[in-house]
């Protein structure tokens, strides 16, 4: 299990900063660099990795996630599944997950491409490879609520590399690579500018498990509530939550329990947008089942203290 050093976050964005007529609610220009993620590791500017030119990694990631779309917002419910107790599947999931493996082999066929509906055993390849959620708020589709997303994140030696995030009922192609920033619509991202938990508007999520892991979210979100911020919501896709922190719409997100697809490509979006990425124990965050909190700059050591946590 490979730990993904992520960077602390600049409050003041990067050279991505540009005037455009745009949504107030979105927050433009955000950091140019990683930093520590890459540190330890050698850095290849801008859109190359390796032999492989980063921007025929995101247009495939994009017309894959485009595609996907399409089959979801184009199909009835279909058969739902329940894969847990608190956890379903449709037959969107399926298809969705079918078409971005089909688009996604075709463009690079020496790729290993993983999913949710297909995890296996759960070992990601040392070299490249793909991780998709196919659907993302799959319960929010199943019961008509339009809120979920497809999700394509792209890993090279055990690091996202890049990351898709497309919100098929908005039309929003989120997407970012490192060393690149982050962008919503061609538009370059920022988290929010907020100052004060006052100011907040946190975003959390639940794991299907009503044990200790729920009592301990319970325990975190009562916290924030005494510490005054402005709103909660869950909204119940997890690596749109984490789009919405890059683009400042939420002001920081936490999670106890999230697996690889969960957020793959939104850590990637969320930390290239300039938030601050951690594990909810304040370490790197590793691409494995486990915490992640999302935060903009200006919040994100009082924030990152109340909700604080490591598994027992």
């Amino acid at each position: 299990m490979r730990n993904l050093s992520l960077p602390a976050a600049s409050p003041t964005g990067g050279r991505l900063n540009r005037t455009a007529t745009r949504d107030p609610n979105i927050k433009t220009g955000g950091r140019d660099h990683w930093g520590e993620w890459f540190a330890a590791r050698s850095y290849i500017p801008l859109l190359y990795q390796g032999s492989m030119r980063m921007p025929d990694i995101l247009e495939t990631a994009r017309e894959a996630a485009r595609a996907a779309g399409k089959v979801i917002t184009g199909s009835r419910q279909g058969r739902v599944t329940r894969k847990a107790s608190n956890d379903l599947v449709t037959e969107a999931d399926i298809l969705s997950q079918e078409t971005i493996f089909r688009i996604i082999r075709s463009a690079f066929p020496g790729h290993a491409v993983m999913g949710e509906e297909t995890w296996g055993n759960g070992k990601i390849p040392p070299d490249r490879s793909w991780i998709v959620d196919p659907l993302d708020g799959t319960n929010n589709y199943a019961h008509g609520i339009p809120h979920y997303c497809v999700s394509i994140g792209y890993v090279e030696g055990g690091v996202p590399r890049a990351g898709v995030v497309y919100d098929p009922v908005r039309k929003e192609m989120f997407w970012a690579c490192h060393g690149s920033g982050a962008f919503l619509n061609g538009r370059p991202l920022c988290p929010s500018k907020a100052g004060s938990l006052r100011d907040a508007i946190v975003c959390f999520g639940f794991y299907y498990d009503r044990g200790a892991l729920m009592r301990d979210t319970l325990a975190a979100v009562t916290r924030l509530l005494e510490a005054n911020i402005r709103g909660l919501r869950r909204t119940g896709a997890a690596a749109l939550d984490l789009c919405w922190v890059a683009c400042g719409r939420f002001d920081a997100f936490f999670e106890y329990r999230l697996s690889p697809w969960d957020f793959a490509a939104g850590l990637v979006i969320a930390a290239e947008a300039g938030a601050r990425v951690r594990s909810a124990a304040g370490a790197a965050p590793a691409l494995a089942p486990g915490s992640i909190v999302a935060v903009a700059p200006g919040i994100a050591d009082a924030f990152s203290d109340l909700v604080r946590w490591e598994p027992a």
